[in-house]
């Protein structure tokens, strides 16, 4: 017999969720696993020497693949090793959603899974009945969907999911796999709820559901509100590691040869995913990928190193072997930037180079995300310090006619829900309040349709 352990991090302490038991039979299936995860990357954390434990602790994600990335062959995989329902996993033999009550149970289904971990609900696979005739949960069967408009198909769920529940939900997968014919599987990847909690609002229905194991269930008022206490809690947590970094670096704590005057920060938390283990720093691809990508200033070259948080690219000054300038990943997938390179020397902070710092930040954290499959949503903090006396100068050496005169500006988390965005387009907000605070209209950077127009600096 072989047995492994699949653990789960959601908290410190990696948390056993299923044992799987395999015979004799299935040991070649499951050392190609583990071979392709470690390959691919695909798992966050193998033990090779214990050929033991891999974290999955990614939403929409089967047998380490996005629920858009899986093909029939993982379908059959689930049905050949009779692989069982969880609260991250659901089976449905048809997808019904023509009448009123369908669409109220399609969306219930989603809701449930949506306010409780996420995961993937395949609509095309029959379950085996147990000995009272009932579904068992179990993977039986790969039967398929008739689907004769696969675009007409996905626009009305997209329509249904969208109108139907609240808040609105654009973050879905929806992956139709094809079988034969007009045959096909369906997928949807569901995201853990990060705020509100999803209420099916469909037809005046207005209920919350979450799920279980076995199945969703409407939740007791002491549910609910949970719901709304861990929205909450996610976001206070967020914050929380804003300002612990700020004090741990600006008390030089973190680095003790850091040039802390003019301090710039952008922080990026994954929502409701920190202390989850979602970077591996083991697997040599993911460093080569870091060394090239991990950067604060486009140009400006860097040396790497590792840390208890995990993994850094700074930058030391040749004058005075300060570090003025560094990138930092944390092994929970928050990134840290850090510059002071937007201050002139007194009093002039140049505006310019500063909102080119903070785009091309972003855009690096749009990169890794994709790259490293660091799902949304996930929030923006820009934070800056020591402006009490500054003016704004821009590159045509025309400056505000006030100074900033604020000891510290911490901008307000920016949300961002998909990898999809503009980085110039959702940052402006964040910059016209830059702008604005030396006493300026918002950034002369975009122009009247709100494109921005970059400078050198």
């Amino acid at each position: 017999m072989l047995k492994f352990m699949v653990w789960s991090s959601r908290s410190a302490v990696a948390e056993a969720l299923i044992l799987f038991t395999y015979t004799s039979s299935n040991k070649r299936w499951a050392k190609a696993v583990f071979r392709t995860i470690w390959r691919k990357n695909d798992g966050i954390l193998i033990d090779l020497s214990q050929f033991g434990a891999i974290i999955f602790n990614r939403t929409m994600y089967l047998f380490g693949k996005r629920a858009d990335k899986l093909d029939l062959s993982d379908i059959y995989r689930l049905v050949n090793n009779r692989i069982q329902e969880s609260k991250n996993l659901d089976f449905k033999k048809e997808l019904k959603i023509s009448s009123g009550d369908d669409r109220k149970e399609f969306l219930a289904d989603v809701s449930a899974m949506m306010n409780t971990e996420g995961g993937c609900i395949i609509f095309g696979i029959e379950e085996a009945k147990g000995a009272d005739g009932k579904n068992s949960g179990i993977a039986c069967s790969v039967n398929g969907i008739q689907v004769i408009n696969v675009d007409s198909t996905l626009q009305q769920i997209e329509s249904l999911v969208e109108n139907g529940l609240d808040p609105k939900s654009k973050s879905l997968i929806f992956s139709p796999i094809h079988i034969d014919d007009n045959n096909y599987v369906l997928v949807v990847g569901i995201p853990q709820n990060i705020g509100l909690p999803s209420m099916v609002s469909y037809s005046g229905t207005n209920k919350f559901y979450s799920r279980g194991n076995t199945g969703k269930y409407l939740p007791d008022v002491i549910g609910v509100n949970q719901m709304f206490t861990r929205a909450m809690s996610i976001k206070e947590k967020a914050e929380a590691f804003r300002q612990e970094r700020i004090q741990l670096v600006r008390s030089q704590e973190f680095l003790t040869n850091i040039d802390t005057v003019g301090s710039y920060f952008m922080h990026v938390v994954p929502l409701g995913r920190q202390g989850d283990a979602l970077v591996n720093l083991n697997f040599q691809p993911t460093i080569d990928f870091l060394r090239s990508n991990l950067k604060v200033i486009e140009g400006l070259g860097g040396q790497p190193r590792y840390n208890v948080e995990g993994y850094c690219m700074y930058y030391e000054k040749h004058d005075n072997r300060l570090v003025d300038t560094y990138a930092q990943i944390f092994r929970d997938g928050c990134l840290e930037f850090y510059t002071n390179r937007h201050i002139l020397g007194r009093p002039y902070v140049h505006g310019h180079r500063l909102e080119n710092i903070v785009i091309e930040n972003f855009k690096s954290t749009l990169n890794i995300y994709s790259q490293l499959a660091v799902e949304p949503p996930f929030v923006v903090f820009l934070s800056l310090f020591d402006l009490e006396t500054l003016v704004i100068k821009n590159n045509d050496f025309h400056e505000s006619t006030s100074v900033i005169g604020r000891k510290r500006m911490l901008f307000s988390p920016l949300l961002v829900d998909n990898l999809d965005v503009s980085p110039a387009s959702h940052m402006k907000p964040i910059l016209d309040i830059f702008w604005q605070s030396g006493n300026m209209e918002g950034s002369p950077n975009y122009n009247k349709e709100g494109q921005w127009i970059p400078r050198n600096y």
